[in-house]
Formats: C-alpha cells, sequence, structure tokens
C-alpha cells in the first residue's frame, strides 16, 4: 500500500489584519503546509482519484487558508486538494482567507480532519483528543485520565468528581459536535488503540490493518512472532476473519523451549541457590528426580555405545 508522506513547513508569524474572509485565486506557490496538520500521510490512490476528479471538475471547494506575515498563505483546511492540485501542475486554487490565532486555526483543521469518512479509528482518537486538549486546556495524556477518570465514576467504580462539572460538558459537547461516538464509546474502544505495539499502532495509521485487525494482532505478546505477522501484513494485506486465524494459529503454536544445556545450567544455579533445602520432603522428591535424571542420562549412553558397535 503506497502512501504519500507530506513534508512540514514551519509556520511564519499571523500577520495582524482586520479584513474579513474573501475567496480569491492565489498561486499555488504561495500555499504552504501548516506545522500542526492533523493528517501528515495520505493514500497514494486517493491523491490519485482526488486529481482525477478535479482534472475533469476543477476544485469545487475553494481551500481555507490564512495569511502569513509573507505573501505566503498557510493551508487550514484544503490540505488534500493542494496537494492533488500540485500533481496536476495547476498554477492557481480558490481560497477562503480567514485571519485565524494558532489554536483556532488548528480547531479548524481538525474539525474538517475529523468529518473525513476514510478516517481510521487511530487518526479519529488522536484528532478528537487533541481537540479536547484544546478546549480544555490540558495536556493529552491529561485528557486521557480524565476520561477514564469519568468513565469510572460513570461505573461508580469511584467517587464523582468530574462529572456535572464543567469540564466534563465541555468533554460532552465536543463530542456531540464532532457527531462520530458517544465519550464512553470512545473510552472503551479507542483509547485501548493507544496501548498498542508502537508498530502495530503504525500499521494501523497507515492503514495495513483495522482497528479490529490491530487489536487481534495486539494479542500476539512475542516481538518476533508479532513482527513475522505485521511483515507479511505490509505486503499483502489479508482481511480480518484471516488475520484472526494467522493469529490463532501463532498463539496455539507450541513455544519453543530453551536448549537443554541452558536450561540444565539454569536449573544447576538455582539449586546451588537455594536455600529452603531444610524440609525433609523437599530434599527427598529433589533426590528422586535428580535419581530419574541419572537414570535418564545412563540410558543415553547405553543407547550411543551400542550405536557404535
Amino acid at each position: 500500500m503506497t502512501l504519500t508522506t507530506v513534508p512540514t513547513i514551519r509556520s511564519a508569524h499571523i500577520r495582524p489584519t482586520g479584513v474579513g474572509p474573501d475567496v480569491r485565486e492565489v498561486p499555488v506557490a504561495q500555499l504552504v503546509l501548516a506545522d500542526y496538520r492533523p493528517r501528515q500521510r495520505f493514500l497514494a490512490a486517493a491523491l490519485e482519484s482526488l486529481a482525477q476528479s478535479i482534472a475533469v471538475h476543477g476544485v469545487t471547494q475553494p481551500l481555507t487558508v490564512r495569511p502569513l506575515d509573507t505573501d505566503l498563505y498557510e493551508i487550514v483546511a484544503g490540505e488534500r486538494r493542494y496537494l492533488a492540485a500540485q500533481q496536476l501542475g495547476l498554477s492557481h486554487l480558490p481560497v477562503l482567507v480567514r485571519p485565524l490565532g494558532d489554536d483556532t486555526a488548528l480547531e479548524v483543521s481538525l474539525m474538517e480532519n475529523l468529518q473525513r469518512e476514510d478516517l481510521n479509528e487511530l487518526e479519529e482518537a488522536e484528532g478528537i483528543l487533541r481537540l479536547l486538549s484544546l478546549r480544555l486546556g490540558r495536556e493529552v495524556g491529561a485528557v486521557k485520565s480524565m476520561l477514564y477518570r469519568m468513565d469510572n465514576e460513570a461505573k461508580h467504580k469511584v467517587t464523582q468528581q468530574v462529572l456535572g462539572t464543567a469540564e466534563a460538558r465541555t468533554v460532552e459537547t465536543v463530542f456531540a459536535v464532532v457527531g462520530r461516538l458517544a465519550w464512553p464509546s470512545f473510552v472503551s474502544t479507542r483509547l485501548p488503540l493507544f496501548s498498542l505495539p508502537p508498530e502495530v499502532m503504525e500499521a494501523l495509521r497507515a492503514g495495513v490493518l483495522s482497528a479490529a485487525g490491530a487489536r487481534l494482532l495486539g494479542r500476539v505478546r512475542d516481538e518476533g512472532d508479532r513482527r513475522a505477522l505485521l511483515a507479511d501484513l505490509w505486503v499483502r494485506p489479508v482481511t480480518d476473519a484471516e488475520l484472526r486465524r494467522q493469529v490463532l494459529s501463532t498463539l496455539s503454536s507450541p513455544q519453543p523451549a530453551a536448549p537443554l544445556a541452558a536450561r540444565l545450567n539454569a536449573w544447576s544455579s538455582a539449586l546451588i541457590a537455594q536455600h529452603r533445602w531444610h524440609s525433609p520432603a523437599r530434599q527427598a522428591r529433589a533426590q528422586a528426580l535428580l535419581d530419574e535424571l541419572a537414570a535418564l542420562l545412563c540410558a543415553e549412553e547405553d543407547d550411543h555405545d551400542e550405536a557404535t558397535l
């Protein structure tokens, strides 16, 4: 699956202006990408499809931009249209110019991104958390903790301290405006995604895995097995049903035992370090096991001697 990674161009300071929003045609060369973009990678096939549509119908919706302190404009909403226009070699694009501050620009960009139908669950979760972070004036980590606290309070697991407060109402308002899911569902289905291994999160973000597939792969605790499954998925994506079969097969496979010599050495060290041999019952059991092991070794030597005759 091919992805397009978009380079970041650092924003300049906002130029003070009292001019209201207006639509105009500006040279593509005067448009720059922001460093706060919610989404920095796009599927190449999706961009190609959009470019074909623009080639036939033109850009039907202007980009939203904000003026910088140079002759440049920073894209707030419409990044995909900009990238598709670049592919087509267009010289000008229609833009809606709005003098927005940093926080407002990010909020507008996040809201536009969250309305996209092709947003995967991890991108959606990241966008909502950033939006909540802006509205609440808290770091994203603190927002996660607050949501978990609200969930525990709603389930009567802890005393109520957050529910019913202004901050809780802000959370409810954000989820109502975004309209994708309620905050309790977000806590139960989206927040756990951030506990997945980094390589699984990256595959989910890139569209190689669905959220259900990512949760399945996250059940594979052995890093080598997990990475092997993931490497195949980057080359040949499979359905969630097929991935489930692969994961269950991996989990049910017996794990290779450590080499016998290494295990014996480890046991020897443990036996020597053991301080509990004052128990007669344990001494007797250990002696019986050692006798059994000695008999096994003798039998192995006898088999070897017979084979060499």
